[in-house]
């Protein structure tokens, strides 16, 4: 078996800087596999599918195809390893086609994963509109695993049925709906940004794309979490999907702490500057990204940035943490809650 990492030096020396064809190719192979894997030809089409959505490589689709191809001949021949290449379409003329309906959307994204499940008999399949995605929600009955793919309107032909675009970004949450460890998931962040990521004993590996070109964005080793915004707020927003607002863990604590940021307000009791601000950025991150349309979210977030100007608080006081409010009940949601919400 060729692995990758016998093959990217051969790649980094044909890439020097001459071909955008190749940089992407050589910049998506180190953000999306591991040096360990073994060498597929599926990746090159993986890679033309992630292509695809940029305006840059449709106009040049085929300088993007005939300048790999050459590549991967030179790395072939100076490796002297078999990349299969001959397995590969190098024809390749896929169609992007982008439906206007969501409906339409969704009544095709259903009947690929209706397909794609055909060989298990315990699932149910819930479909969730917004404005950029259609999330496909899928209940594994047998496991009681909840698994979250993340679509589009923009889909292409395959043996003469419109199919998705792209079906590699998901993600996977266990029976308490904690996410999964030990996988490696993949998400759009934003606008042609991408990322690879994987959490394993609470601590993340995380490494972002942004452009065309698939540049490095952002890298970063074994930490939690949280303390990866970009990535941290987009998955609340994906288990906002199968949360109600009562039970979901990131909005009741934000509220608690909102309010009880106010009454120490109205009390004049001394602040810490740091937390008080930190506070308010993950409560602004939180409406933005996760509850854009919660009125009493915006309502105390305008509050305390209203009645901190006001009084002027003396930050100069230290010492002083916010104590846990122990009142606050504990939402420990578990996947029956999903399996209600996921009937169809």
């Amino acid at each position: 078996m060729v692995l990758l990492k016998d093959i990217v030096p051969y790649l980094e020396k044909v890439v020097n800087g001459q071909s955008e064809a190749v940089t992407a190719f050589r910049n998506y192979i180190h953000a999306f596999h591991f040096p360990e894997e073994g060498w597929s030809p599926k990746m090159v089409l993986d890679f033309f599918w992630e292509c695809l959505i940029y305006p840059h490589w449709q106009q040049n689709r085929k300088t993007l195809v005939s300048e790999l191809r050459q590549c991967l001949v030179q790395v072939q021949q100076a490796g002297r390893c078999d990349l299969e290449l001959e397995h590969i379409n190098w024809d390749w003329d896929k169609q992007l086609i982008e439906l206007q309906s969501s409906k339409d959307a969704q009544e095709v994204i259903l009947r690929f994963l209706q397909k794609k499940l055909s060989d298990q008999q315990q699932y149910k399949i819930r479909l969730i509109p917004e404005a950029e995605h259609i999330y496909g929600i899928i209940l594994h009955l047998a496991t009681q695993h909840l698994e979250v793919r993340v679509y589009d309107k923009r889909f292409t032909v395959e043996s003469g049925e419109l199919i998705p675009l792209r079906d590699c970004y998901r993600v996977l949450f266990d029976a308490q709906l904690n996410l999964m460890e030990g996988y490696t998931f993949f998400l759009e962040l934003g606008p042609f940004v991408r990322t690879r990521f994987r959490v394993v004993k609470g601590l993340c590996d995380f490494y972002a794309t942004r452009g065309y070109l698939f540049k490095k964005f952002q890298v970063i080793a074994q930490e939690p979490l949280e303390m990866i915004p970009r990535l941290y707020y987009r998955l609340k927003k994906i288990e906002s999907l199968f949360l109600k607002k009562e039970t979901n863990p990131l909005y009741v604590t934000t509220i608690h702490s909102l309010e009880r940021l106010l009454r120490q307000i109205k009390l004049q009791e001394p602040l810490n500057a740091k937390e008080t601000l930190d506070l308010i950025v993950q409560a602004k991150n939180a409406l933005e990204q996760v509850f854009p349309d919660d009125k009493l979210l915006h309502f105390l977030i305008k509050e305390v940035e209203e009645k901190a100007q006001v009084i002027s608080v003396n930050w100069s006081l230290h010492g002083h943490t916010f104590q846990e409010d122990r009142s606050t009940p504990s939402y420990k949601s578990d996947i029956h809650a999903a399996d209600q919400m996921i009937e169809l």
